[in-house]
């Protein structure tokens, strides 16, 4: 059973992890931010997704109407994600059939705007997804729907070289015309967000990968200004990693592989932190103390039987600890580059009154 830590009034579990490398070096990947990969991943609902394989792909204005500039931008990363959904095996049903039936329920619920803020209301824009799967379930055999958008965020670019910034996964130069050492320090950035549910309403994975900054500096007789991308500014390669990025974990990526161990390690622990768990048996006793467990994980995310290297000296948490490991695998493939044969981890787990 999931529970949100916060609100637990008998116990607080604390989980550190140590991992033990057993192979590969340590290089730094220009291109990736090493401490990213915020995603969230139904892995029962991805398994009966992945048996079907056939989806829906929602264009990414769908959402968030962006600027012109943006459109043709739009339309090739809509381009990227569909090739990146049939490489890995994936059917696109028309796209007619799902943008139809969602301009009907906006406009059943009156859009998605907020009207006391005139904010994009998420309420509003979760009831015409779930509506609109609904309507389309009636209608059609499918399996998921992805839904893209962009997002934007202000970057600062590095003191010392104020040449790049770090967001969303991604480290990107600052473009710049003319002659001059001339930089603004504040530049805004686009990232691509991923939604994908399952045809019974589902969500089944969400994330985010970094694309580029939209604005360009631009020196003309020693004045400094700041201009939007054109379409022609952005790199079709920045886009494609964009895609990878914002997919991963939800198919592996060589992109994303290449980045410092550090990434995979933290990837593992917010896998295992979402099985986090006090078991009720215990409740009653108030039962306190700490086990670690040590396994191999294997180059396919499986592991091998964990090894309990600490005992609490209690039953019912040692299997508590043994039951939160079990249930976050399969866990997130080890990048080849660096564990090709795998790796130990060792988990201590730590089990303790709050007092309340």
């Amino acid at each position: 059973m999931h529970v949100d830590l916060k609100h637990n009034k008998y116990l607080i579990v604390i989980i550190s992890l140590l991992s033990i490398l057993t192979t590969g070096c340590q290089t730094v990947n220009k291109l990736i931010d090493l401490n990213f990969y915020p995603y969230s991943f139904n892995q029962s609902e991805f398994s009966s997704l992945a048996q079907n394989k056939t989806v829906f792909v929602a264009p990414i204005q769908l959402i968030i109407q962006h600027e012109p500039s943006q459109e043709l931008l739009g339309l090739a990363v809509d381009e990227n994600i569909e090739n990146y959904l049939v490489e890995h095996g994936y059917q696109i049903l028309p796209v007619e059939q799902f943008t139809q039936s969602w301009n009907h329920n906006k406009q059943n619920i009156g859009g998605l705007y907020d009207q006391n803020t005139g904010k994009l209301s998420s309420k509003l824009v979760e009831q015409c997804i779930e509506n609109t799967m609904l309507e389309l379930k009636r209608r059609y055999q499918f399996a998921g729907v992805v839904i893209p958008y962009f997002s934007s965020q202000i970057v600062k670019l590095d003191s010392h070289s104020m040449q790049w910034g770090v967001w969303d996964g991604v480290k990107r130069n600052i473009a710049i015309t003319g002659y001059g050492d001339y930089r603004w320090n504040l530049n805004r950035a686009i990232s691509l967000n991923i939604l994908i549910y399952s045809s019974s309403g589902q969500l089944v994975f969400r994330s985010k990968g970094g694309l580029d900054f939209d604005t360009k500096s631009v020196v003309q007789s020693d004045k400094l200004q700041q201009q939007n991308k054109t379409f022609e500014d952005y790199s079709p390669l920045h886009i494609r990693e964009a895609v990878e990025i914002a997919f991963y974990p939800f198919f592996n990526s060589k992109i994303v592989e290449k980045t410092l161990p550090d990434s995979y390690l933290k990837m593992v622990q917010r896998k295992i932190r979402a099985y986090q768990h006090y078991p009720k048996s215990a409740n009653n006793q108030l039962l306190e103390g700490e086990v670690s467990l040590r396994f191999h994980i294997r180059t396919d995310g499986t592991i091998s039987t964990p090894v309990m290297t600490r005992s609490s000296d209690n039953e019912i948490l040692n299997q508590a600890a043994l039951d939160m490991v079990l249930s976050a695998t399969p866990l997130p493939v080890p990048p080849s580059g660096y564990f090709s044969n795998g790796l130990d981890f060792e988990i201590p787990m730590q089990f303790r009154n709050d007092g309340q």
